[in-house]
């Protein structure tokens, strides 16, 4: 059987993979916005429209560094759990516990792989998808075969 995991369900499930890239752009929106609409201290008590150039330098390097950084992570992530999904054995597992707050959640799950006992989880997204879990559902996780300990709900990712 060929499993793919395309990159808007793991972006429509997977917390960390998505709020890295949010975050990339909420960084140039400081970046960008706060030099130009006065967002940065020098520019709040009023007066001219004049862009303090040094603070938009700064702020425009932190934010490269940012896109930099995070994007690297998040398509790490985003290639890890495609490579995953696409090789990874599947696997038999329970929901050991399952919360949300606000729009985020966690869910925890067992399940044996080469004849041992694992416990994982991952952060997630709350939407359509992730509220039909429940507590003691069986489910079908897909097994990093390079670190039995990273799993993957099946239904989520493919």
């Amino acid at each position: 059987m060929t499993r793919s995991a395309p990159t808007g369900r793991i972006l429509k499930n997977d917390y960390p993979s998505l709020l890295m890239l949010m975050f990339i752009g909420i960084m140039w929106v400081l970046a960008i916005g706060g030099g130009v609409l006065g967002f940065l201290p020098k520019r709040r008590s009023g007066g001219t429209l004049e862009v303090d150039s040094t603070m938009m330098i700064i702020m425009i390097v932190i934010a490269v560094v940012v896109t930099i950084s995070f994007g690297w992570l998040s398509s790490k992530r985003i290639g890890d759990i495609k490579r995953i999904v696409n090789t990874g054995p599947e696997v038999k597992g329970r929901i050991h516990s399952i919360g949300f707050m606000k729009d985020r959640g966690r869910v925890e799950y067992d399940y044996e792989y080469d004849g041992k006992s694992y416990h994982a989880g991952n952060a997630i997204w709350k939407n359509r998808e992730t509220t039909k879990l429940q507590d003691g559902d069986e489910i079908t996780l897909i097994v990093d075969p390079d670190n039995p300990s990273r799993a993957f709900i099946a239904s989520l990712y493919t």
